[in-house]
């Protein structure tokens, strides 16, 4: 049971981490409707690890900050300080969703970064086991 708990988890937090590969394209605009394009429509995508599909609900709560509210959120100025507030946000709401503390989740750039990350955190804990801090 645990472990479908977090398979449905793992689909609300990612959307594509265990979703099928064949994607439903919208239609292609009768100008661009050749071959190509309609073969595109049929074609079964695997490259998820280049690009994947968003939810609508999650383009739109990031629609704001594509458009409106930018900043970098590691900066003073005023827009740092309310993309560092939506950050903030989104960090307490995916804590909340599984059951960490905000400072717990860490957001990264992309999948190496991430892999990176996990990569030194192994090292660490052991040379933490063995003693070696």
């Amino acid at each position: 049971a645990h472990q479908r708990a977090v398979h449905r988890l793992d689909r609300r937090v990612h959307p594509t981490a265990f979703a099928p590969i064949m994607v439903q394209h919208q239609p292609a605009p009768a100008a661009h409707a050749d071959a190509a394009v309609e073969q595109q429509q049929q074609a079964v995508y695997l490259d998820f690890n280049g690009t994947t599909p968003i939810f609508p609900e999650v383009a739109a709560a990031m629609q704001p900050y594509l458009t409106t509210y930018f900043g970098n959120p590691s900066s003073a100025h005023v827009f740092g300080r309310t993309c560092k507030a939506a950050v903030d946000k989104a960090r307490a709401q995916v804590a909340r969703l599984v059951n960490a503390q905000p400072g717990e989740i860490v957001f990264t750039s992309c999948g190496t970064e991430s892999d990176n990350w996990a990569i030194y955190g192994a090292v660490m804990a052991g040379r933490a086991r063995r003693g070696g801090g």
